[in-house]
């Protein structure tokens, strides 16, 4: 099957490769996890240990009642393996992906697609323990969770595109993927995960609104919480979303041609 140069190096592939990305996400799933005896299980078993236990530790250094606590904290795990996950494997989407791009007409974009929609099913494969948490602690998840079918999306087409951007730009500088990495673990240590917004300082707050991850995890938790995410967390992820958009056409556009020599 041949592919146009303006399909492969397009954000915008035809149906048969989304077909053939599905397909090959779910072979990743399956090889990730293969001769185990839990299997695709561990996606949840490995989450519920650390939130579990973090929450546990949490509560009792910091003399926090679990009611609180432990709810904000599993989802907003959740979201930070989402999004935090998506964001560090992004650079090395395409360099992974080398041999196949060197041996098949595939659409680059392809991949970047497959792998953002893999860390949609781990969240998937995890939430049960948010539900759990909710159930257990009374916390109202109707209506505002039906959000999330509005929410999702717009954080597929912020992650998408800058999957894409970053994919690019780390096949070509492969300092790029450990250099993000070191930048998302300082910015776990000042999101607020282990600790709740609203417990910031007054004189700080400024602090959390330069952090991007502020908004996509206001973005995804707050639905779950029985909240709905104030007017400047949309306003924030799509201009973040339109940002990225303009990026990933440009470099499509100027540096695609290259990529099958920089993988």
């Amino acid at each position: 099957m041949q592919v146009s140069a303006d399909k492969k190096y397009s954000l915008f592939f035809d149906p048969t490769w989304l077909g053939h990305s599905l397909h090959f996400l779910k072979r990743d799933i399956a090889r990730q996890y293969d001769r185990t005896a839990f299997g695709i299980l561990w996606l949840l078993i490995s989450q519920t240990i650390t939130i579990s236990g973090i929450a546990f530790v949490f509560s009792t250094v910091f003399r926090t009642e679990l009611k609180d606590f432990f709810p904000h904290l599993a989802i907003s795990i959740l979201s930070w393996n989402l999004i935090s996950g998506a964001i560090s494997e992004s650079p090395r989407v395409y360099h992974a992906a080398g041999p196949i791009l060197n041996a098949f007409p595939v659409p680059y974009a392809t991949f970047a697609f497959r792998m953002v929609i893999r860390y949609f099913v781990g969240f998937a494969f995890g939430l049960p323990i948010f539900i759990a948490v909710a159930l257990w602690f009374s916390v109202p998840l109707f209506p505002t969770v039906l959000l999330t079918l509005i929410n999702f999306p717009l954080l597929a087409l912020l992650l998408y595109p800058l999957a894409n951007v970053l994919g690019i730009a780390g096949a070509r500088f492969r300092d790029l993927a450990p250099t993000i990495g070191s930048i998302i673990y300082l910015l776990f240590l000042v999101s607020p995960i282990l600790f709740k917004p609203e417990t910031i300082p007054q004189r700080a707050a400024f602090l959390l609104y330069l952090n991007p991850f502020y908004y996509l995890l206001e973005l995804v938790r707050r639905p779950f919480l029985g909240d709905v995410p104030p007017l400047h967390v949309y306003a924030a992820v799509l201009a973040m979303a339109a940002v990225a958009w303009v990026l990933s056409a440009i470099a499509n556009r100027r540096y695609g041609r290259y990529l099958v020599f920089w993988v």
